[in-house]
C-alpha cells in the first residue's frame, strides 16, 4: 500500500512538473517524474522522435506529428500498463506497444480534438490528443540539460550548442539527422513574442527542403508566424517571389517543432538570406576577408569607429581590417531603422537620413565602406533628381538593376509590407559589376493588411521618400507595370482562386494553403491560446488581395494617374506628420517644391507673416509697407503689410521688419496671439504655470501671449530629465510652427 501511495505521489508531481522538464528523444521508458504520455516513433531506432504530454492553460495536451499512425499508436508511461477511455469506450495498454487508438473513436471529432482518460493504478487524468496532418515534423533535443529549450528563449543572445535533430516527412521518412552546430534565437520584434523563432546551424551542409542542385547549407531560419493567425504570409509571398523569378528568393515550407519533447508549434522552415552557395551566390568577400586577415585576427575584438563618406553621409566602419586587393563586390545590405542599424558593426546613413546595414561582410573597414554607401548614394541622389543624377549625369539604372528593383517593390506594393524600403529590405552587390540589386525579399508576417501604415492611394508603401520618388520616374513605373503581367494571373487565377487543389509554379491557392496547414493550425491555435477561427484569417487575406489586385489594376498600370504623393521629408510616423498635413492641406503653408517640406528648416518671420496671412483668406492691405527691408513685390511683401496694418507685426527697430530673421518661440507665440485679437478672439489672460523650469527666461512683453497660449493648450512645452521647459529663445521650426497653428485651430474650434 505505502508502494502504491509514493506511485500515485510521484503520478500526481508529473502532472504538475510536465510543463517544466525537458525531455530527451527516448530510448527507453520515461520515469513517473519525467512524463505521463511520451508518444514515440515505434520500432526505428534509426530516427528516433517523441512527444510528451504538455500543460497548456490547465489542459494536459499530446500533440502529435503527421507521421504518427493512430491506428498502430505507440506510447511510453510511467507504469506496467494504463487505461485509455474516451466515452464508453476503453483500451488497456502497455508502454512501448502499439494499439488501434482510432478503435475509440467511431468517427474523428470535427475540431481535431479527441479527448480521453488516462488511468493508472487507479489515478485518472484527462488528456486532448490532437494530431498534425501534411507538414514534416523537427525534433530537437538539448544535449546540455542546463542549456536547455527554456534556457535559449530565456535570452536571443542565448546559444546552444550540439543539439541532436532529427527532420522527419509527413510519412515519417527520415529527411535528416544530425547534430546542431548551434541553436540561438531571432527577430526584432517577433522576439517579443511568446512563440520564439530561432537560427540554427548544421555542422554539415545539408539540402533540408530537398531542393536538389546545390541548395544544401549550414544556416536555417525558423519563423514563428506568432502574429500572422493564417501562418502562410511568408510562405505565399516566398512562393511568389519564385513566380517573379525574384533572383535567390527564399525556399521555405512548414514544420511542426518539437524541442526537448515539448511540441512548439507550427513553424516555417527557411532559407536564409546571406551569401553563399544555394543562397545568395556571388563572390563571398567576407570569406575573402577572413583570409586575407588570417586567423589570428578576431574581428570582435577590432574597434568600431564613427566616420564620414565622400558623400558627407555618416558611417560606422571597423579599424584594423585588411582588404583585398579587389573589393569592388560581393556585399549584401539591408535598409533597417536607425536604432537597429546602430547595433550592428558596419553601417551607414545616406544623406537623406536612410540607414542601411552591410549585412556581409560584417566587419567594413572606411576604404570599402566608402565604396558601397558611394554607390547608393548615387542611386539615391539619381531618383531625387528625377532618375538623372545631377553631377554625373547617369541614369538612376546605371546604379541599381532595374528588373529586380521592381520585382522587389511590386512584392511590397501588393502586401502593403509596413517596412518597405526602410527595414528587411534588402540589396546586394555582385562582384565587379557596381551596381546595386533588389532582393530577396523578407519579413511579410504582419503583411497584408495586418500592419496598418500611413499610406496614400491605398497600397502604395510610401513611407519613404525614396519609394515616392521613384513613382514619379516613368521608367520605373513601366517596369513594375510589366512585372504585374506576369503576377497578376498567377493571382487572380491560383492564389484567389476558391480551389483548395489550385497550384500554378509552385504557388497555391488560399484556400489550399489553408487545407494543408489546418491540422497544424488546430493545434499551434490551442497551444499558443489563438482563439479566432481559421476561417476568419483566411477570409481576411482573402479580402485583402482580392482589393489588393483591384488596385494595381486600376492605378498601378494607370499611366495618367495622379499618385498624389505627400512631401518625401515627412514620415508618416513622424509627431508632426498630421500637423503639416492639416496646415497644407488648408492652404496656410506650401512646400518648398512638391515634394519637399523641410520640416526641420528654421522659420523666417517673413515666413510667419504670409502664413498668417493665408490663415486670415489673404485680407488686400491699402497703401504700403514703412519697413525699409521690405521691397515691393516680393512674395511675402502683401503679408508683410497686411501684418503691420493689422497691428500684428511692429518690427524689430530701426525701421526694419527683419523678414530673413529667424522666429523665436515666443516670438512665435506673440504673432499668434496678435493674430487672434486681429481675428476677434479676445484671447483670455492666463499666468504660465510656474512648474516650467526656464520661466526666467520668458521676455516681460511676451509672458501675455505665452499664458494664454499654455492655457489653451497651443503651446506643449518640452522636457528635459522629466522637467518641463518652454524654451522660449529657441527658433521654431517649420514642423513646431505647423504643430502650434493646428492647435490654435482647434483650441478656437472648442
Amino acid at each position: 500500500m505505502q508502494k502504491k501511495l509514493r506511485f500515485l505521489s510521484l503520478l500526481l508531481a508529473a502532472l504538475l512538473l510536465l510543463p517544466l522538464l525537458p525531455l530527451p528523444v527516448m530510448a527507453a521508458s520515461p520515469t513517473a517524474e519525467e512524463a505521463l504520455l511520451v508518444y514515440r516513433a515505434a520500432e526505428d531506432a534509426e530516427h528516433p522522435a517523441s512527444a510528451a504530454v504538455q500543460t497548456v492553460d490547465g489542459q494536459r495536451c499530446l500533440f502529435l506529428p503527421a507521421s504518427a499512425d493512430l491506428h498502430a499508436l505507440t506510447l511510453d508511461f510511467p507504469a506496467a500498463r494504463c487505461k485509455i477511455s474516451a466515452g464508453s469506450r476503453s483500451l488497456t495498454v502497455e508502454p512501448g506497444k502499439a494499439f488501434d487508438f482510432l478503435a475509440l473513436f467511431p468517427t474523428r471529432p470535427a475540431d481535431g480534438r479527441y479527448m480521453i482518460s488516462v488511468t493508472m493504478d487507479g489515478a485518472a487524468a484527462s488528456v486532448c490528443v490532437m494530431q498534425s496532418a501534411n507538414l514534416r515534423s523537427l525534433y530537437i533535443t538539448s544535449a546540455d540539460p542546463a542549456k536547455d529549450h527554456a534556457y535559449v528563449d530565456a535570452a536571443k543572445s542565448n546559444k546552444a550548442k550540439d543539439n541532436p535533430m532529427v527532420l522527419l516527412d509527413s510519412d515519417g521518412r527520415l529527411i535528416y539527422q544530425g547534430a546542431m552546430k548551434e541553436i540561438k534565437g531571432r527577430g526584432n520584434s517577433t522576439w517579443g513574442y511568446a512563440k520564439k523563432p530561432y537560427q540554427f546551424k548544421l555542422k554539415e551542409n545539408a539540402d533540408l527542403l530537398e531542393q536538389g542542385g546545390n541548395e544544401a547549407a549550414k544556416t536555417w531560419i525558423l519563423l514563428a508566424n506568432y502574429a500572422d493567425g493564417s501562418l502562410m504570409r511568408n510562405k505565399m509571398t516566398n512562393d511568389l517571389a519564385g513566380v517573379l523569378d525574384i533572383e535567390y528568393a527564399n525556399h521555405s515550407d512548414f514544420v511542426d517543432l518539437y524541442y526537448d519533447g515539448a511540441y512548439c508549434g507550427t513553424y516555417l522552415l527557411s532559407e536564409k538570406v546571406e551569401i553563399g552557395d544555394g543562397r545568395i551566390e556571388i563572390r563571398d568577400l567576407e570569406k575573402v576577408i577572413e583570409e586575407v586577415n588570417g586567423e589570428e585576427v578576431d574581428f570582435d575584438a577590432l574597434p568600431t569607429v564613427p566616420a564620414a563618406n565622400v558623400h558627407g553621409g555618416r558611417m560606422q566602419v571597423v579599424d584594423g581590417v585588411a582588404l583585398p586587393e579587389d573589393y569592388t563586390g560581393g556585399y549584401l545590405l539591408e535598409m533597417d531603422y536607425e536604432s537597429r542599424a546602430k547595433e550592428e558593426k558596419s553601417w551607414f546613413c545616406s544623406t537623406r537620413g536612410q540607414y542601411v546595414v552591410c549585412k556581409s561582410p560584417e566587419y567594413l573597414p572606411a576604404e570599402a565602406m566608402n565604396e558601397v554607401s558611394g554607390l547608393y548614394q548615387a542611386f539615391e541622389d539619381a531618383v531625387y533628381n528625377g532618375g538623372t543624377h545631377p553631377v554625373t549625369g547617369k541614369d538612376y539604372t546605371d546604379y541599381i538593376d532595374l528588373p529586380s528593383l521592381a520585382k522587389m517593390y511590386l512584392l511590397l506594393a501588393i502586401s502593403q509590407n509596413g517596412d518597405a524600403f526602410r527595414s528587411s529590405t534588402y540589396f546586394y552587390i555582385p562582384d565587379h559589376q557596381q551596381k546595386l540589386y533588389g532582393g530577396p525579399v523578407w519579413d511579410f508576417d504582419t503583411a497584408y493588411g495586418l500592419y496598418t501604415v500611413n499610406q496614400v492611394e491605398g497600397f502604395v508603401p510610401a513611407r519613404t521618400g525614396l519609394v515616392q520618388m521613384l513613382l514619379r520616374i516613368e521608367s520605373f513605373r513601366k517596369a513594375v507595370n510589366a512585372q504585374w503581367e506576369i503576377l497578376q494571373p498567377v493571382l487572380e487565377e491560383t492564389v484567389l482562386h476558391a480551389s483548395p487543389s489550385a497550384e500554378t509554379d509552385g504557388v497555391r491557392s488560399i484556400a489550399s494553403y489553408g487545407r494543408m496547414l489546418e491540422a497544424s493550425r488546430n493545434m499551434d491555435a490551442l497551444r499558443w491560446n489563438h482563439t479566432e477561427a481559421y476561417s476568419t484569417h483566411i477570409d481576411a487575406l482573402y479580402a485583402f488581395l482580392q482589393e489588393s489586385c483591384l488596385w494595381a489594376e486600376t492605378v498601378l498600370t494607370d499611366p495618367e494617374t495622379d499618385w498624389q504623393l505627400g512631401f518625401v521629408d515627412v514620415d508618416p510616423d513622424a509627431w508632426y506628420a498630421s500637423d503639416v498635413a492639416y496646415v497644407t492641406g488648408a492652404g496656410y503653408f506650401s512646400g518648398f517644391s512638391d515634394v519637399l517640406f523641410q520640416p526641420d528648416q528654421q522659420m523666417t518671420r517673413a515666413m510667419l507673416v504670409t502664413v498668417l496671412h493665408r490663415m486670415a483668406g489673404r485680407p488686400e492691405a491699402s497703401g504700403s509697407c514703412t519697413f525699409t527691408d521690405v521691397a515691393p513685390d516680393t512674395w511675402y511683401s502683401d503679408a508683410v503689410v497686411w501684418a503691420q496694418q493689422a497691428g500684428i507685426a511692429r518690427g524689430i527697430g530701426n525701421g526694419r521688419f527683419g523678414t530673413e530673421d529667424f522666429v523665436t518661440r515666443q516670438e512665435l507665440v506673440v504673432f499668434l496671439h496678435r493674430f487672434a485679437n486681429y481675428m476677434g478672439i479676445s484671447p483670455v489672460s492666463a499666468d504660465i504655470p510656474d512648474t516650467f523650469r526656464d520661466l526666467p527666461a520668458v521676455s516681460s512683453w511676451a509672458k501675455e501671449a505665452l499664458g494664454w497660449a499654455i492655457d489653451q493648450k497651443i503651446l506643449n512645452g518640452a522636457s528635459e530629465n522629466g522637467q518641463p521647459l518652454l524654451l522660449p529663445g529657441n527658433t521654431a521650426t517649420r514642423a513646431e510652427t505647423a504643430a502650434i497653428l493646428h492647435r490654435y485651430d482647434l483650441a478656437i474650434a472648442r
